[in-house]
């Protein structure tokens, strides 16, 4: 389970994740071209299970509309944001 906020976005993302499982996860903000632009958080081991939250400056996107892929080796997870100035 993923929320983010504030929508629309100018500068920083919040994003909370309710991680339900002892795996690594990986965050990651694509276009809608299906180009990854960034990954945000990638786990090399497994993270407890628990609520996370992250702030993510995207002050470097232009205005726009993009997603953020949260992602398990169990699962997966997008969430639509808009970069409004």
């Amino acid at each position: 389970i993923i929320q983010i906020a504030p929508h629309p976005v100018s500068t920083q993302l919040r994003c909370v994740v309710a991680h339900t499982e002892q795996l690594p996860l990986r965050l990651e903000i694509w276009n809608l071209q299906g180009a990854k632009l960034r990954t945000v958080v990638e786990d090399r081991s497994a993270r407890s299970i628990g609520i996370y939250q992250f702030d993510i400056d995207i002050r470097d996107l232009a205005e726009g509309i993009y997603l953020l892929r949260y992602q398990t080796s169990n699962q997966s997870s997008v969430r639509v944001f808009t970069v409004q100035r």
